[in-house]
């Protein structure tokens, strides 16, 4: 066992405040869990570092707390990673590209103005409301995704073409000006109220049963 681990490569975590989260993380909080969702120690071998092989042991982060996290950078390596929620830090960019194990993204109330999605196959969940997202955001490769968040973000533009899988879809209060949400035959619910909303494509949404739009520029 020294010998394993005197070998292994150490992450580079340069926010100290998400190297302590992970260095603090046991079973008697829910910092980290394993596959089978038990919560874990990730410094397996107590010598303050966290190493390559004792992040692919974490498959759930939960970054709540009250830290005020700047920097995820580090995150890369946790290539089993299924499950990351985490709100109320001082993040700027979430670069979560390459983790393709991902299903759950919950990342709100954050300051996140960047967000890289890069080969997020198994991305279901993507809960990033009350952020600083500005601008265009595609997601349509993402195809496996089942939910959308984006309440309270300053996007213009957003691409959902090809999401079959979609069920439900929230971007209120954001500056989104058309949205093209043709075809998405399993979409259930869209929440677009208090936005800037002026033309909906709601064509062969076969399964839509809520709809909210109010305080919209609605003109088709």
């Amino acid at each position: 066992m020294i010998c394993l681990f005197s070998n292994a490569q150490i992450v580079s975590i340069p926010d100290p405040l998400f190297k302590n989260k992970l260095l603090q993380a046991n079973p008697s909080n829910n910092t980290a869990k394993d596959i089978d969702g038990n919560s874990i120690t990730v410094d397996v071998n107590s010598n303050g570092e966290i190493e390559e092989t004792e992040a692919l042991l974490v498959y759930y982060l939960n970054l709540l707390g009250g830290d005020t996290l700047t920097d995820l950078t580090g995150i890369r390596y946790f290539d089993n990673l299924v499950g990351l929620i985490g709100a109320s830090d001082s993040l700027t960019t979430l670069n979560l590209s390459g983790l393709a194990n991902l299903e759950t993204v919950q990342y709100t109330s954050a300051h996140i103005a960047s967000i890289n999605l890069d080969g997020l196959e198994q991305l279901s969940v993507l809960d990033i409301a009350s952020n600083d997202l500005t601008g265009l955001l595609n997601l349509e490769n993402l195809t496996n995704l089942t939910r959308i968040d984006l309440f309270a973000n300053d996007l213009n533009q957003l691409y959902v073409g090809g999401l079959n899988n979609l069920i439900s879809i929230e971007i209120s209060a954001t500056e989104i000006t058309d949205l093209d949400l043709s075809n998405l035959s399993n979409l259930r619910e869209l929440k677009s109220t208090n936005s800037s909303l002026q033309t909906l494509n709601l064509t062969g949404l076969s399964s839509l049963e809520e709809i909210y739009c109010q305080d919209n520029e609605l003109t088709s």
